[in-house]
């Protein structure tokens, strides 16, 4: 079953039990290449900062599920962190076509919102069409930690800092942990600002 063992392996992710999240997702593999669990284990190595390993997992995930907005993004994002500039900057693009499609099916997803935001700021090119996505995502109420933190996230990627540092206080404080935050490497820069080391005291847990 492998939507199961995919359900197991995000349950293990999420508990922070990776090798065990691992084999879920390599078990499901085994019973038939799906874009599902090669994207959690990009995931996983983009995590460890194997971007090379990761781009290969999402690079697969694609070829089965072309126009799945979050698998170019991945993809895109893991040839940007991993240096190959050559192959990231054409995949930044097709990732922002793809979404821009997904958004134009479902134009009031904020999900879809942030994270095109977030490939905008990447890419350098439209900062205003990021900055605009992300004012339609924060028209609605958030409720979502890992939302609130892909809206930080995509904020500092299009250069606005003090409301990077606002929303992803807002994701620490519902219930996104520090360790998250601190493997993102979007957010190495911000990481240094001494803002950002009042709100990881603020998310970690008291002894």
């Amino acid at each position: 079953n492998v939507k199961a063992l995919n359900n197991l392996g995000g349950l293990m992710y999420f508990l922070e039990r990776r090798a065990e999240a691992r084999e879920a997702f390599e078990s499901s593999l085994a019973a038939y290449p799906n874009a599902d669990a090669y994207s959690q284990l990009g995931v996983m190595a983009f995590d460890e900062a194997d971007y090379a390993r990761a781009a290969d997992m999402f690079e697969r995930a694609v070829e089965l599920a072309p126009d799945d907005c979050q698998l170019a993004g991945n993809l895109a994002t893991a040839y940007h962190w991993g240096g190959d500039r050559t192959r990231a900057a054409p995949a930044i693009r097709r990732a922002i076509e793809v979404c821009e499609a997904s958004l134009a099916a479902a134009p009031d997803d904020p999900l879809l919102m942030a994270a095109l935001a977030g490939y905008h700021g990447m890419l350098g090119e439209n900062r205003r069409r990021g900055l605009e996505l992300l004012e339609g995502a924060t028209a609605t109420e958030i409720v979502d930690a890992q939302l609130m933190s892909v809206i930080g996230e995509s904020y500092e990627d299009l250069g606005d800092r003090d409301r990077a540092l606002l929303w992803l206080g807002r994701a620490l404080d519902n219930g996104v942990t520090v360790a998250q935050l601190e493997r993102m490497p979007s957010l190495d820069r911000l990481r240094k600002d001494p803002r950002f080391a009042e709100l990881a005291n603020r998310g970690r847990p008291s002894n």
